[in-house]
């Protein structure tokens, strides 16, 4: 396996945070944007995942900012009020972790385990049966 990138992204108060912060524990990065229908669409998926393994499993759940001009953070955090979401919602920072993840399509969900190597790559919409195999990968579910 190969280690993750170690990347930064902001949170809703701005205040910066790096990817390896969450070694211990593993984690799920979704990159997504409000624009993207198949993002808009996972999102209640991740909600419910997040809901029930968040204590086991870190969320960074990485809006693209500026992956086009209407791409804000405004308009992603009256997405994430408008459906209700608790998860932690982050910012990339100048497109790093789009780079890094090579995200050249959204959605992108990478799985890294407690030692932030990457365990698997999905690009595209994740499926209920999907989400639930990449979390058995790094979790007892």
């Amino acid at each position: 396996m190969e280690i993750g990138p170690v990347t930064t992204f902001l949170d809703q108060d701005g205040i910066e945070h790096s990817l390896d912060d969450n070694e211990g524990k593993p984690t799920l990065v979704n990159i997504w944007a409000t624009w993207c229908p198949p993002c808009r669409d996972e999102m209640p998926l991740f909600e419910e995942n997040y809901v029930q393994y968040g204590d086991e499993v870190n969320f960074v759940m990485l809006n693209a900012l500026n992956s086009r001009p209407t791409e804000t953070e405004e308009a992603a955090l009256d997405f994430v009020e408008s459906m209700g979401l608790t998860f932690p919602v982050y910012f990339d920072i100048e497109h790093n972790n789009q780079i890094e993840f090579v995200a050249n399509m959204l959605p992108l969900t990478v799985l890294l385990d407690s030692n932030g190597e990457v365990v698997e790559v999905v690009r595209g919409q994740v499926s209920p049966a999907k989400l639930r195999q990449l979390l058995g990968k790094v979790i007892e579910i």
